[in-house]
């Protein structure tokens, strides 16, 4: 179930994406990604306990290359808001370079943190867990 709804948050984020010419739609589009991911970090939390097991240091070393990576991204996505928001009320901002290299980074982060998500792709599934 993860893999599906970590897989459904980058769809909307290319979405997002693709919409980067229309504000209307692309703040809406992406502020849903963005929230939705925080959502999924934070139900990853409450029923896995996901922050203790990897304090533990136990794990295999492909999930704290995942944390790593998506720690990246939710800053990616901070920087995302700050740069999104001046470009909001001022089109012309000279932020507009520093958002679009960002972008670039998140996409790529994020098709990271899918690909390194336990028990898809790279990262072998944490015991116990559901992924």
């Amino acid at each position: 179930m993860l893999v599906a709804v970590s897989s459904a948050i980058v769809a909307l984020l290319l979405i997002g994406v693709s919409l980067r010419r229309s504000p209307k739609r692309h703040v809406p589009v992406m502020l849903a990604t963005i929230v939705s991911d925080l959502a999924l970090v934070g139900w990853i939390e409450i029923s896995a306990r996901a922050v203790e097991k990897a304090a533990s240091g136990t794990l295999h070393w492909g999930i704290y290359v995942h944390i790593g990576i998506a720690t990246l991204c939710i800053l990616g996505y901070v920087l995302a808001i700050v740069t999104g928001t001046k470009l909001l009320r001022d089109p012309a901002s000279p932020v507009r370079r520093i958002h679009r290299a960002n972008a670039i980074a998140v996409v790529l982060l994020r098709l990271s943190v899918l690909a390194t998500t336990p028990g898809f792709l790279i990262v072998p599934a944490i015991p116990g867990s559901a992924s």
